[in-house]
């Protein structure tokens, strides 16, 4: 058995590809948290003004971003 592991740091464009990667996660978070935080301002604004309706879309927009899926609804092929 031949066991060939491939060198990390002499790939070319490792660092390049591992900046991009880097922005695209952040940029990726930042999005996420803005979108928890404005799904929370329309939640207390819907449960302020006793609006059901737009509480309900504010709790759609918090709860999937505030609870984290567990590991056990990933499919394996």
């Amino acid at each position: 058995m031949i066991d060939i592991a491939p060198n990390r740091s002499r790939l070319p464009g490792i660092a390049q590809l591992r900046d991009i990667v880097g922005a695209v996660m952040t940029v990726g978070l930042f999005l996420s948290v803005l979108a928890l935080i404005i799904s929370a301002i329309v939640w207390g604004f819907g449960a302020n003004s006793s609006n059901p309706h737009l509480a309900s879309r504010g709790k759609t927009g918090c709860w999937p971003r505030a609870v984290p899926r567990p590991c056990a609804e990933r499919r394996s092929r």
